[in-house]
């Protein structure tokens, strides 16, 4: 059965992040979000370096960028990629895909039930304050994302059981 990351999982991932620019793309097109706040400090230092300068910082352009950072700042961020770059070393990409697959699904499911509460919302909203039909329209689109959040909850669950 496919679960989250470990936390040393979680470390390996940003170590492949650093080490592989298309990892990088895949987890930063996913959304994946990563859970101690010094891998979501570096990573964000990685995705702005992308910004800047359109191509993926070397680990050593990226440790310059980390030691600019206040000094306990540096020293954490440093200390916790160093962490990431060894455990990127005893497991591959491959032994952690389906976890980071789950992972961005959830994620994923997460965003589009906020986004189904705001449309119920303001269907609601619209009703309340023009009554008649106002708000059918948003209140059909919630509707249509619900069941397409349930299809889509029904196969993170055979995901997650291996089915």
């Amino acid at each position: 059965m496919a679960r989250e990351l470990s936390k040393i999982q979680e470390s390996a991932l940003l170590g492949h992040v650093v080490s592989d620019e298309l990892i990088y793309n895949i987890v930063d097109t996913l959304g994946i979000t990563l859970l101690s706040a010094n891998q979501q400090a570096i990573f964000k230092r990685i995705k702005e370096f992308h910004s800047k300068h359109h191509n993926h910082p070397s680990e050593l352009e990226l440790r310059s960028i980390l030691s600019q950072e206040e000094k306990v700042m540096s020293t954490s961020m440093l200390a916790s990629l160093d962490e990431c770059l060894q455990y990127k070393k005893s497991i591959r990409i491959e032994t952690i895909q389906p976890q980071i697959l789950i992972m961005a699904e959830r994620q994923l499911l997460a965003a589009k039930m906020t986004k189904a509460a705001e449309l119920y919302n303001k269907s609601l909203e619209l009703f309340n304050k023009n009554g008649g039909t106002a708000g059918e329209k948003e209140h059909q689109e919630s509707k249509d994302l619900i069941q397409n959040i349930t299809l889509e909850f029904q196969k993170l669950a055979l995901a997650a059981t291996g089915a």
